[in-house]
């Protein structure tokens, strides 16, 4: 995608005490399409500076869905991103760039597929696993 786009907040989940899912329909463009691993990167307002701040974010969402996306965001204490997120409220916009990024599956594989993640660095990874599953990949024997 180029530009920037615009999404609504339709849903928050809480996964952890200190670890949300913001869901988002989309606006503009009305669809996109990204693989499984790529991000997005949100305006998340200006500093005292007046600099622009940007904060990427995993797309936690199957590649499969086009009009919403949903991120995974760890709140952290005085962090720009952490403040930005907890002020949204339902029906709230934000501004993204993307999709992004290159932490994707390869077309076809092989062998086996080994990832490691913890944390919300499971975000992208999920969707993946979900990709995995349904492909018809044959191992050699």
């Amino acid at each position: 995608m180029a530009g920037v786009g615009k999404a609504r907040l339709v849903e928050v989940r809480k996964l952890t005490y200190d670890t949300n899912e913001y869901t988002f329909a989309l606006v503009e463009p009305k669809e996109i399409k990204f693989r499984a691993g790529q991000f997005v990167s949100v305006r998340c307002g200006s500093d005292a500076q007046g600099t622009l701040q940007m904060r990427s974010y995993s797309i936690a969402s199957p590649s499969s869905s086009h009009d919403r996306f949903s991120v995974v965001v760890k709140i952290i204490p005085g962090g720009f991103g952490s403040a930005f997120f907890t002020g949204l409220s339902i029906g709230g916009e934000i501004e993204f760039t993307g999709p992004m990024g290159f932490f994707v599956l390869d077309l076809a594989h092989t062998g086996d597929v080994v990832i490691g993640a913890t944390g919300t660095g499971l975000a992208p990874v999920i969707p993946m696993l979900g990709e995995l599953l349904t492909r018809n990949e044959r191992m050699p024997h």
